[in-house]
């Protein structure tokens, strides 16, 4: 009798532990996926160069001449080339190059990150 109770009470303690280390491991997942979720953008917008040209248009003036556009997909090499100009790039940011001014805008955030006259 003394004996079942015994591992009545070491398979209840076994229950319990199992039951802690569980809701830890489920609150370091939905932490870490909210960390995540919240510091990096997981889906980058996707517009084409025309769109990204009208997003930045509403958010300053920009000059009346040709542009190019270009969407960034290695910033880490920008930064290694160009460190001043690009320091704050990210990957899916567009470059909206002018012959007089240079943008960089986020679409995910729908912001200007620089703006630079040439």
């Amino acid at each position: 009798m003394k004996e079942s109770q015994g591992a009545s009470k070491q398979l209840g303690s076994s229950i319990k532990r199992f039951i802690v280390m569980a809701s830890l491991v489920a609150m370091v997942f939905l932490f870490s996926f909210l960390f995540i979720k919240n510091h990096f953008s997981l889906v980058q917008p996707v517009i084409n160069d025309h769109d990204a040209v009208v997003h930045v248009g509403r958010l300053m003036k920009l000059p009346d001449e040709s542009v190019h556009v270009s969407r960034v997909e290695t910033p880490e090499l920008l930064r290694a080339v160009y460190p001043d100009l690009y320091q704050d790039v990210q990957l899916g940011d567009y470059i909206l190059e002018y012959k007089t001014m240079l943008i960089i805008y986020r679409p995910g955030e729908d912001r200007i990150i620089r703006s630079v006259n040439k």
